[in-house]
């Protein structure tokens, strides 16, 4: 018996005009399996050629979209917080009322004078001897027992503002009419005065001052203690 092929399956070798061996193999129905096989791995690439963005998620390509909606959020609500950041009500003194906030965030509390927000005197600061040198304080009695004072603040523009004044008044001379009610007057007062005046400005203000009517200005004396004041925004 001769043998012409040999089994792909088991190694054995059968006659040519074997069908199929005894492993189980068959050559012409096995034979045309490995051939269509061969021939779906030889087109496979080309089925393989496909679009990739179809292999995306569709939550990849909405992710421009969903980042755009959060950023527009936090703006919006960004810009809500900075415009509730103060809670606003008034402030009446000595018959005069002005507007007040408070910051929400750090409980600063500000009033509305003289054309722009102040800070209340929690913020406030002693003025050092440089910065009260540039400060003058001058006065004169008035009528009706008053005295015409004013205070200017020659501070550098971005220097403080001055907030409060506290000074003293010296007089000392002669009122009235000599051989009538000709007297002398002495007397020493110390003022407090609030005020609001920007650096390069100057404010002018009025206080009772029975002591000094009719006393001649050069008869008084007008001495700084102390200024207040907050740092110039």
């Amino acid at each position: 018996m001769q043998f012409s092929k040999k089994c792909p399956k088991c190694g054995m070798a059968r006659p040519n005009t074997a069908e199929s061996c005894d492993c189980g193999y068959t050559w012409a129905t096995d034979t045309d399996r490995m051939a269509e096989s061969t021939s779906a791995m030889r087109d496979q690439p080309a089925a393989l050629e496909v679009d990739e963005s179809e292999l995306r998620p569709e939550n990849t390509r909405r992710t421009p979209i969903a980042g755009i909606a959060i950023f527009i959020a936090l703006a919006v609500l960004s810009l809500l917080a900075w415009l509730g950041r103060y809670q606003y009500s008034t402030l009446t003194v000595n018959n005069v009322t002005a507007p007040m906030r408070v910051n929400r965030f750090t409980g600063r509390t500000e009033y509305f004078l003289g054309g722009r927000w102040y800070p209340d005197r929690t913020y406030w600061r002693q003025l050092d001897l440089a910065e009260i040198a540039n400060v003058k304080i001058e006065g004169l009695p008035g009528h009706d027992s008053l005295f015409l004072g004013s205070i200017t603040n020659d501070n550098d523009p971005r220097g403080p503002t001055v907030m409060e004044a506290v000074f003293e008044v010296v007089g000392d001379g002669y009122v009235g009419t000599p051989g009538k009610d000709f007297r002398q007057v002495s007397f020493k007062r110390k003022l407090t005065i609030p005020v609001i005046v920007p650096p390069g400005s100057s404010a002018n203000f009025e206080v009772p001052l029975p002591e000094a009517e009719g006393l001649p200005p050069a008869d008084l004396k007008v001495s700084t203690i102390a200024v207040l004041g907050v740092e110039h925004e």
